[in-house]
């Protein structure tokens, strides 16, 4: 069935994995770690969303799709337009799965790559969205009043440049509003 199919595309992943390791490749390294992340995640979707066997899966596939960016990004001549692509691609799922696992610390890393690599990509508005939600998210868990405060700041600062930048966009009154929440936190 459908679930072996991911399975055995799942071990291959894996053997094209190792031996990219073993040959010191880090371009083949990120190609390789992007189809596996590509892979769990999309076995993660045959599980329901608030099924521990989904969390895991999810938790892999974000890994493995920061482990492919950050290779992508140690191997990259900018020549390489399908290692581009891959960073490109990797950065802005690790992110987004950071996100929805609540690892809002490794969304801010990610995101924050894939908004200065690529500020003109489609998927900019939906990466800066989940940015502004994370700085946000991970003020309300900081230890102390100085991180909190800072990520506050971040939180409306990218709130508020997301409203105005994008005033025509169905979310802006949203973001206008989150910005005032966090500036008043």
């Amino acid at each position: 069935g459908k679930q072996g199919n991911i399975d055995a595309a799942i071990e291959k992943a894996k053997a094209t994995e190792n031996i990219a390791k073993q040959n010191g490749k880090p371009g083949a390294l990120a190609q390789a770690q992007y189809q596996l992340a590509s892979l769990y995640y999309k076995k993660a979707q045959t599980y329901e969303q608030t099924s521990k066997t989904y969390k895991q899966l999810t938790t892999q596939a974000s890994r493995l799709y920061k482990n492919a960016y950050e290779n992508a990004n140690f191997s990259t001549s900018d020549t390489d337009e399908k290692l581009k692509s891959i960073s490109n691609a990797a950065s802005f799922q690790a992110g987004q799965l950071a996100y929805q696992l609540g690892e809002f610390d490794d969304a801010i890393a990610a995101l924050t790559s894939f908004t200065e690599k690529f500020p003109n990509d489609p998927k900019s508005i939906a990466a800066r969205n989940y940015l502004a939600w994370s700085y946000y998210q991970s003020a309300g868990e900081q230890k102390t009043d100085k991180q909190r405060k800072q990520l506050f700041i971040q939180a409306a600062d990218a709130f508020e440049k997301l409203s105005q930048e994008f005033s025509d966009d169905e979310r802006a009154a949203e973001w206008l509003y989150q910005a005032g929440q966090a500036s008043t936190e």
